[in-house]
C-alpha cells in the first residue's frame, strides 16, 4: 500500500465497530489514510452527504413509545424485518399489538409478517420503476429489466394505487406515468435537460442512469491535514470478549434463503457463509479454546461447539 500512495483506501468496519471505541477507531483509520496519501484522491472530504442509511435509533424508540401510547393507528413497514432485527427488550412486538392496522410489504411472511394484519407481496428492484437521490444533487433512475414474476407491487406502486382509490393521483394513469411526471417537473435541475424536449431528456436519462444537478462541480477531491490524537491508554485485558457480526453475504439473515450465497466463499478466508469462530493464535497455542465452551453474560449463556 505504501508503494501505491493515493491509490488505496482504509475503512473502519460497519456495525461491529459501533462500540465505545468507535471514535478512536475512526481517528486511527483517518491517520492511516493520511499516511498512505489517500486524502484528496481516494477520499473526498468536500463531497456531498450521502442520503442513505439515515435512520435514527432515537426516532425508532420514539415510534415505539408513540405506539405504546396509542398515537399510531396505521403503520406501514416496507421490507424491514423489525420483528427479527430488534431485540426483545426493545418492546417493539408488544407495542405493535396496540396499532390498529399494521401493513407489511416483503418477499416472504417472516417474523414481522406474522405480526402484521396485512402482508403485501413485494417484488424485486428489477421489476419496477423508481428513482433515488443517494447523494445530494445526484439522482439515479431505477428501471425494470424483467416483467413482474408474480403478482407483486413495489411500495411506490402500492401508495399510488391507494391514492387512486382515495380519489387522488388523477394526473397520472399508471405508476410509470407518475414517475415520468415527477422527472418532467425536475428537468430544469439538470444540465442534461437543458434545450431538450422531455422525451429526449427522458431517453438520455434511461441510457445514462445517473444525472447531477445543474452547476454541480465535479468533485475531484479535496485534501486536508490529519488532526487527531492516537494516544490510547493501555488497559489490562481480562476474560473473553465475544464480538458477533453479520457476514457480508447473509447480513443479519435476510439473505439466508438465497441458496448460492450459502456456499459463497468469504473474502480473505477459506470458508463459506457458515458461522465461523476467529481467535488470536496465542489462544490456540495455549489451548485456551476447547472443543466446547460456554460464555456467560447477564442475560444468557451461549454454548459453542467448535471444530478445527
Amino acid at each position: 500500500m505504501l508503494s501505491a500512495r493515493g491509490e488505496s483506501l482504509v475503512l473502519a468496519g460497519g456495525l461491529p465497530t459501533l462500540t465505545e471505541k468507535q471514535l478512536k477507531l475512526q481517528i486511527a483509520v483517518n491517520a492511516l489514510n493520511s499516511m498512505l496519501g489517500n486524502d484528496g484522491k481516494t477520499i473526498d472530504h468536500d463531497s456531498a452527504t450521502f442520503e442513505t442509511l439515515s435512520g435514527s435509533a432515537q426516532e425508532l424508540a420514539q415510534l415505539i413509545d408513540d405506539m405504546n401510547a396509542g398515537k399510531v393507528k396505521t403503520l406501514i413497514i416496507d421490507g424491514l424485518n423489525l420483528g427479527y432485527v430488534l431485540p426483545v427488550d426493545s418492546g417493539f412486538r408488544d407495542a405493535l399489538k396496540k396499532v390498529s392496522t399494521v401493513v407489511y410489504t416483503g418477499d416472504r411472511n417472516d417474523e414481522t409478517g406474522a405480526l402484521a394484519h396485512w402482508v403485501l407481496p413485494a417484488g424485486s428492484t428489477m421489476e419496477s420503476w423508481s428513482d433515488f437521490e443517494l447523494q445530494s444533487g445526484v439522482v439515479s433512475i431505477q428501471q425494470p429489466t424483467i416483467m413482474p414474476l408474480y403478482q407483486t407491487r413495489s411500495l411506490g406502486e402500492l401508495l399510488f394505487a391507494w391514492t387512486q382509490k382515495a380519489g387522488g393521483a388523477k394526473a397520472a394513469a399508471t405508476w410509470l406515468d407518475y414517475v415520468k411526471g415527477v422527472w418532467k417537473t425536475q428537468q430544469s435541475r439538470f444540465d442534461l435537460g437543458k434545450g431538450k424536449s422531455f422525451d429526449e431528456f427522458w431517453l438520455e436519462v434511461l441510457q445514462i442512469g445517473v444525472v447531477a444537478n445543474a452547476g454541480r462541480r465535479d468533485r475531484s477531491g479535496s485534501a486536508r491535514a490529519f488532526v487527531g490524537n492516537l494516544s490510547v491508554k493501555p488497559t489490562k485485558a481480562e476474560g473473553v470478549e465475544l464480538v458477533l457480526y453479520p457476514s457480508v453475504q447473509l447480513l443479519d439473515g435476510k439473505y439466508s434463503n438465497v441458496a448460492w450465497l450459502q456456499s459463497f466463499q468469504i473474502l480473505f478466508r477459506k470458508s463459506s457463509g457458515t458461522t465461523s469462530w476467529l481467535s488470536a493464535p496465542r489462544w490456540r497455542a495455549k489451548r485456551v479454546i476447547k472443543k466446547a465452551m460456554s460464555l456467560k453474560s447477564k442475560r444468557a449463556t451461549l454454548r459453542l461447539k467448535l471444530r478445527s
